[in-house]
């Protein structure tokens, strides 16, 4: 059995399942709005942000334009690092 201080421990998520959770908060959504705007099941798109499952190509696509960003910044930069959230 784990001790509680191995339970506590939060695992890194990746960098795009931190970025969704930062823009969907910064813009006060749920998760079942953004999986309706996704035509997602909610459980699907909470797996993404969670990082237990990484998006399909167009559903990344979809993610980008929702959010106003691009595919490859939701990829690669740690938006909530250099954006504040009146810019979002």
């Amino acid at each position: 059995m784990k001790s509680k201080a191995t339970r506590r421990r939060r695992i890194e998520r990746p960098l795009l399942a931190r970025n969704l959770w930062f823009l969907r908060r910064c813009r006060g959504l749920t998760h079942k709005e953004v999986a309706a705007a996704l035509y997602l099941e909610r459980s699907a798109y909470s797996r993404y942000e969670e990082g237990e499952a990484r998006p399909p190509y167009e559903a990344l696509l979809r993610l980008a334009e929702l959010y106003g960003t691009t595919a490859q910044a939701l990829l690669t930069e740690d938006l909530s690092a250099h954006t504040s959230k009146t810019q979002i």
